[in-house]
């Protein structure tokens, strides 16, 4: 019989409660946890998760990445190890888990063709002897989850002549590609684009116009052809709140924009991701005003969870991704997700025409529960909201999502993505050669998940697989704030792709 050790668990649904119409409402409930002995080397994390408008047909399904954290009381956050076989993990009739490899968690999904509300009770194994965790000790533990959509194997078209006066367009020029047909690897140039500002390299001249080439994109790099996982939405605040409130006082301090170290935030400004507190567009999250000591972490809050999570700069999303065990997608993968196997439209957005129409308004408190304008499927032009909080910024995740909604009605992609178009940025890595004149070396990412682990300051941990396979970690130690551009050497060859590192 299991024995209950003293465990105690916290469960943490990243993306908030909302009624069914509206999709985004991952609710992780009902925590246990047993082990089988006093000497046991795993522990089962029981769990029931569930959403709703879930689906699976014969093109793909919605699935939810769940992974692990656990401390001790008063300790930092770490994440659990979980184990890495499917069979190690119980799921009930109807539903169906594939876990990462590595152990940092466990994709949850419908077992067979079906649609509607979803829930399943799981059971996930830990490896309580990986992470050094002894049966008989006192540790919080916590369950995290994200919506994703299956985007499955397949090849996709490139736009190949100019339709529209865009930026960084993709093109074909100079026998560059106008499909991706697989992942093998891609030699410089064999993508192109025109408009770019300056700076894009491997610069191809035809008639007068600079067409702007690809790095040599190696084997590893996400071509998008290959089988993969989406985020179902954009960050949420909730999301980056939960995020934040499992850092130490360090880590937080780099990952909000406002100067947290002291008891109160610098210049009182409580809104941490925005400087400007008169208008912080629509991001709530919130610290105290005052009584934050100098070293204890802070408890972050936000009014709107279900909101869109504006104002993360780069470094800011690939923590939370690292944390979550994700990693950020490719422009190659975006490309992918949103077209499908469809043909390019001419001018055409994520959900696959050329129609858009912004919110203007909203209805009803913004307790997840809101709505905008029907005709509306994006936030975009800089409009002020009225109505709600009103004010210029983001809406709620997956607010375009009604009922019997269509694809352009949604705002979806074709695998079912949503805002892949508008109300935030999307952040790629870039096929670019060069950006700013300066290399990239993009070709050499080779898609590696994060390990769910920040370094000591809140930075994700670049590990760069070098040429000769070891691995080199970039400590930012001693730098003062500032933006730097780096590259790793090894004899004097350069090994790892140059880019830029913000210090803070």
């Amino acid at each position: 019989m299991p024995h209950p050790y003293s465990f105690r668990l916290l469960a943490a649904a990243l993306l908030l409660a909302a009624p069914a119409v509206q999709a985004n409402d991952l609710t992780i409930n009902n925590l246990s946890l047993s082990v089988a002995s006093p000497v046991a080397t795993t522990a089962t994390v029981r769990a029931t998760v569930g959403w709703s408008n879930s689906w699976r047909d014969q093109l793909n399904y919605d699935a939810a990445w769940l992974f692990v954290k656990y401390r001790r009381p008063g300790g930092p956050w770490l994440p659990a190890t979980l184990a890495p076989a499917d069979a190690d993990h119980a799921v009930p009739a109807g539903a169906a888990l594939s876990a990462a490899p590595d152990g940092t968690g466990a994709m949850l999904y419908r077992g067979a063709i079906g649609a509607g509300s979803f829930a399943a009770t799981v059971g996930l194994r830990w490896n309580l002897a990986a992470d050094g965790v002894a049966p008989g000790q006192n540790y919080e533990v916590r369950v995290f989850g994200v919506e994703m959509v299956q985007v499955p194997q397949g090849s996709f078209a490139l736009n190949a002549a100019p339709q529209v006066a865009l930026s960084n367009e993709f093109v074909s020029a100079g026998g560059s590609l106008t499909q991706v047909v697989g992942e093998a690897a891609l030699p410089a140039g064999a993508i192109r684009w025109v408009n770019e500002s300056g700076g894009g390299g491997n610069t191809l001249s035809i008639n007068g116009i600079n067409h702007e080439g690809s790095d040599a994109l190696g084997p590893d790099y996400p071509k998008g052809f290959a089988p993969m996982y989406c985020m179902k939405y954009e960050i949420s605040q909730g999301q980056y709140t939960d995020f934040l409130n499992c850092l130490s006082r360090a880590q937080q301090r780099s990952r909000v924009q406002v100067d947290v170290s002291g008891d109160a935030p610098a210049a009182g400004a409580t809104f941490v991701m925005c400087g400007n507190q008169t208008n912080p567009e629509r991001n709530t999250i919130t610290c105290p005003a005052s009584g934050m000591g100098t070293t204890a972490p802070i408890v972050f809050s936000c009014a709107r969870p279900d909101r869109v999570g504006n104002q993360l700069v780069w470094a800011d999303g690939a923590a939370y991704l690292d944390w979550a065990g994700l990693r950020p997608m490719t422009e190659l993968e975006y490309e992918k997700i949103c077209r499908g196997p469809e043909a390019v439209v001419p001018g055409g957005y994520a959900w696959g025409t050329a129609a858009i129409a912004s919110a203007a308004t909203i209805s009803g408190p913004e307790d997840g529960t809101e709505a905008t304008d029907a005709a509306a499927n994006a936030v975009f032009d800089n409009r002020a909201l009225t109505g709600g909080d009103g004010g210029l910024g983001p809406l709620r995740c997956g607010i375009f999502a009604r009922a019997a909604t269509t694809r352009e009605q949604a705002g979806a992609t074709f695998y079912g993505v949503m805002e892949m178009t508008a109300n935030c940025w999307e952040r790629c890595i870039t096929v670019a050669a060069a950006d700013g004149g300066l290399p990239t070396n993009a070709g050499r990412f080779d898609g590696r998940h994060g390990d769910g682990r920040l370094d000591a300051a809140g930075r994700t941990v670049l590990q760069i697989k070098k040429l000769r396979g070891t691995e080199v970690t970039i400590d930012c130690a001693g730098l003062a704030p500032g933006l730097y551009t780096y590259s790793v050497l090894d004899n004097g060859e350069l090994v790892a792709p140059v880019g830029k590192l913000e210090v803070r």
